[in-house]
């Protein structure tokens, strides 16, 4: 089977009734920066440290939605869960888990011919560390 999106969720505790469908996703990266440990008797290359903390991006996800948009609040908070497919022969998904700020909602086109769609943005709000659980 091939490696694909399909059966990828994201779970928003706030939404305990209410959840758009996800088209597709842009899955957070995580990132660290690093500080110039050179001095005037450094030779050859510069010296770089890592910092001691990470920074997890923003994710966007392209969603349909299946209730009212009212119920869709940007700088609301709460619990998140992104699952990934589950690999052939294993019994668990993988999943990221962690508290995340919806930051951003851009309503798609609306016409006759499809659904309201649009292009919604969280990003994790930095008071819990995100969990990371790979599949087994």
């Amino acid at each position: 089977m091939p490696n694909t999106g399909n059966t990828s969720t994201f779970a928003f505790v706030p939404w305990a009734t209410y959840a758009p469908e996800v088209i597709s996703m842009d899955p957070p990266g995580e990132t660290i920066e690093t500080l110039s440990d050179d001095h005037l008797g450094t030779t050859g290359q510069k010296t770089l440290v890592p910092v001691e903390l990470t920074d997890i991006g923003e994710m966007t996800m392209e969603v349909r939605f299946i209730g009212e948009i009212e119920d869709l609040v940007v700088g609301e908070t709460g619990a998140a869960t992104l699952t990934f497919p589950m690999k052939s022969g294993d019994s668990t998904a993988p999943k990221i888990a962690g508290t995340v700020v919806i930051t951003g909602w851009q309503p798609g086109t609306v016409d006759n011919e499809g659904r309201l769609t649009g292009t919604l943005s969280v990003t994790p709000d930095s008071q819990t560390e995100w969990t990371y659980t790979a599949g087994s």
